[in-house]
């Protein structure tokens, strides 16, 4: 039997992000990293790993808040797909 493989529930739950596109909002929104971490209660570390690109992925929840955090829609942040 054929079987694809499973994905772990972490990888089909997250939202993949630019990290350049979260270091324009921020700076646009005037904050610096650790005020972006505390408004969407998030570490400093996670903030800076996600810009630089370290990280990518995090849980639709944490992503929410980053968009709140920095006043743009849950599209904003979001990596370009490549086309199919």
């Amino acid at each position: 039997m054929n079987q694809t493989p499973r994905q772990s529930r972490r990888t089909r739950h997250s939202v993949t992000i630019d990290g350049g596109k979260l270091t324009t909002a921020r700076i646009r929104a005037g904050l610096t990293q650790v005020q972006l971490a505390d408004r969407a209660a998030l570490s400093q570390t996670y903030i800076s790993s996600l810009e630089i690109g370290d990280r990518d992925r995090l849980s639709p929840e944490a992503h929410a808040r980053l968009c709140v955090a920095l006043g743009v829609d849950d599209t904003h942040l979001r990596a370009e797909q490549p086309a199919t």
